[in-house]
């Protein structure tokens, strides 16, 4: 009988582990693609225990959305999706350190009898609207490289120049691609809070999405720590390895959107501007000052989410 399941994830398949009530184990593997991930859920589905039990699937790039969602909607109770740094901490603690995609497979299904997981709970909208704040962030990005670019070009003065010509004309499609993505983040999320002043509407709503449903945290600090706000101390015994620094775990794009929204309640808000003429009366880092600006934004934005209702579009 199958006690429990990791699915180890990359681009290309899907290698399965299983643990069974004996403590053998078995291994599987498929393609992770449209084709083959519905051959496998039938496979598991097979094994009527498969239902009850915990099934980890590592967080991978993206590339993990495909089964996770064919299992939920085959009625599998105990999916979980885990952040790599998990599978990390448990590798690390052994002695013998082989790393094979089946090895990995065994150890998401170990995780899963050893670790107290919460089920994965996103919807497919949710993940599609996710995913249009990170397209909107990646558009940003190389709308400020190809701007760049073409500063540099207009510099020579050079007429009937075809690298002027090609570089305006992305950076023109950048924009109304930026545009548009702007619209459909603002209209997918409704949302009934106070308005914080030097907050974006678009900002707001990005952060809100990277947080998903904010039930899952017990307090702020948690919601500090799932968006790398927190310190990481390196300290042992008496010895102090360097200054503390920020984790900087979690979505990278939340805390663009985070130290962006900073800035702007740090320039148009009375109250954050305070803190921030505070902090650097007391000798901190430009830089320092804003990260704790952020971590305050976060922490309100946290609490009043808890006070109201939301919802995606």
């Amino acid at each position: 009988m199958v006690q429990s399941v990791g699915i180890d994830v990359s681009k290309g398949k899907l290698d399965v582990g299983l643990i069974h009530s004996d403590q053998t184990t078995e291994n599987l593997q498929c393609g992770n693609d449209h084709k083959s991930i519905p051959s496998l859920v039938k496979a598991l589905q097979n094994r009527q225990e498969v239902r009850d039990i915990p099934i980890v699937v590592e967080a991978t790039g993206g590339y993990h959305y495909g089964i996770t969602f064919a299992l939920i909607e085959k009625g599998f109770k105990k999916v979980f999706v885990i952040n790599p740094i998990i599978t990390k901490k448990h590798l690390s603690s052994q002695i013998r350190k082989i790393k094979t995609d089946k090895k990995d497979s065994i150890l998401l299904a170990k995780i899963g009898l050893l670790e107290n997981l919460h089920t994965y709970a996103e919807t497919k909208q949710e993940v599609l609207f996710k995913r249009n704040i990170r397209l909107f962030h990646f558009l940003k990005k190389q709308l400020q490289q190809v701007s760049n670019r073409l500063s540099s070009a207009r510099s020579l003065n050079i007429e009937n120049d075809f690298e002027q010509e090609t570089l305006t004309e992305t950076k023109k499609n950048f924009e109304i691609q930026l545009k548009k993505v702007k619209q459909i983040i603002i209209a997918g999320i409704t949302v009934k809070i106070p308005p914080i002043k030097g907050l974006s509407e678009l900002h707001l709503k990005a952060i809100m999405s990277e947080l998903g449903n904010i039930s899952r945290f017990k307090n702020h600090k948690q919601i500090v720590a799932f968006a790398g706000l927190d310190p990481s101390i390196r300290e042992s015994g008496s010895s102090v390895r360097g200054k503390s620094i920020l984790s900087k775990r979690g979505s990278k794009t939340m805390r663009y959107f985070l130290f962006q929204s900073a800035w702007g309640v740090m320039m148009h808000n009375e109250k954050y501007r305070e803190y921030y003429l505070k902090k650097r009366a007391e000798n901190k880092h430009y830089y320092t000052c804003l990260s704790a600006i952020a971590r305050k934004l976060l922490c309100e934005i946290y609490h009043n989410l808890k006070e109201h209702e939301y919802s995606i579009n």
